[in-house]
Parts: C-alpha cells; sequence; structure tokens
C-alpha cells in the first residue's frame, strides 16, 4: 500500500487505510505470531498482487487535479538578501 501511496503523499508521511478481507479459514495461517498480530496467508502473492491493483485504479487520475503555483524572487530581493549577508 505504501508503494502505491508514495506517488500522491508527501516523503516521510503514510496513508491510513481500513482493509476488510474475506478470505476463508483454511487460507489464514494464524499461528505465526504468539499474540496473533501476524499472520499469513495462502497464495498470499496473489492477494497482494490484486489489493495493489484495486488501489492502483482507485488512485488512479487523482493526481492530475493538484495545482501547485510558484511565484519566483524579485531581483531586489535577492540583492537585498545578499546585502544584509555581508
Amino acid at each position: 500500500i505504501d508503494s502505491v501511496y508514495k506517488e500522491y503523499l508527501p516523503n516521510h508521511t503514510h496513508p491510513f487505510v481500513y482493509l476488510s478481507l474475506q478470505i476463508h479459514p483454511s487460507h489464514v495461517d494464524v499461528n505465526v505470531h504468539p499474540t496473533k498480530r501476524e499472520v499469513h496467508f495462502l497464495h498470499e502473492e496473489h492477494i497482494v498482487d490484486e489489493i495493489q491493483t484495486a488501489f492502483e485504479n482507485a488512485l488512479k487520475g487523482s493526481n492530475s487535479s493538484r495545482v501547485f503555483l510558484t511565484q519566483s524572487l524579485l531581483p531586489s530581493s535577492i540583492t537585498g538578501e545578499n546585502k544584509s549577508n555581508e
């Protein structure tokens, strides 16, 4: 999910995502971590690919509406900074 959002979010930020998966119980291995904070899935690579594709499709084109305005420095402000630094 981070790899998909990196094109849309500023550096060092992460998206908040609530993801609900419906997977057959026989395809889930809950005996990975004692506190059950981590699980493994059968065909995990396929699941990750499907999630990534769904996020990419949902975000496709959403970046085109961003507009960034810039303002150039005036020559007088540049020379004014140089004089104050001397």
